[in-house]
């Protein structure tokens, strides 16, 4: 089965549905939470003015762990859900947002970033090959 039985915009819906306790509940288990940030650095091979890309960006937490290993670094924070771009715009004014209307087409040029980070993505869009074609592209 290459295709899931939700559409993107089912989980649009639901990022939007929990949009405002997401950081509230993801602080109950913070260590556990942003440890996928600590690994990520570990394996990005950062170096000052690399264009970045984070797919299903959330509330942009991620942009705190690269700026601290590469101050240069320039962050794109693409996500599907409004209500988690508004999060994100509160906790974090300033940062860079792309609304994704699907996760089949991003609205990217091809090759336009040095290295993606998409934690926790895969299996909410609804056609993953897709997807991860779009990642490679």
């Amino acid at each position: 089965m290459k295709e899931n039985r939700w559409s993107d915009r089912d989980v649009e819906a639901h990022w939007d549905r929990v949009a405002d306790v997401y950081i509230a509940e993801n602080e109950k288990v913070k260590h556990a939470h942003v440890q996928r940030f600590r690994e990520t650095i570990r394996y990005l091979d950062l170096s000052d003015g690399q264009k970045i890309l984070n797919v299903s960006s959330r509330d942009c937490a991620a942009e705190d762990y690269v700026l601290k290993a590469s101050p240069g670094a320039e962050i794109t924070h693409a996500e599907i859900s409004g209500g988690l771009m508004r999060v994100a715009a509160e906790r974090r004014p300033g940062v860079r947002q792309v609304k994704l209307e699907t996760y089949s087409r991003l609205p990217f040029e091809d090759m336009a970033f040095d290295r993606i980070i998409s934690l926790e993505t895969l299996e909410h869009v609804a056609d993953p090959d897709v997807f991860l074609s779009e990642l490679y592209r």
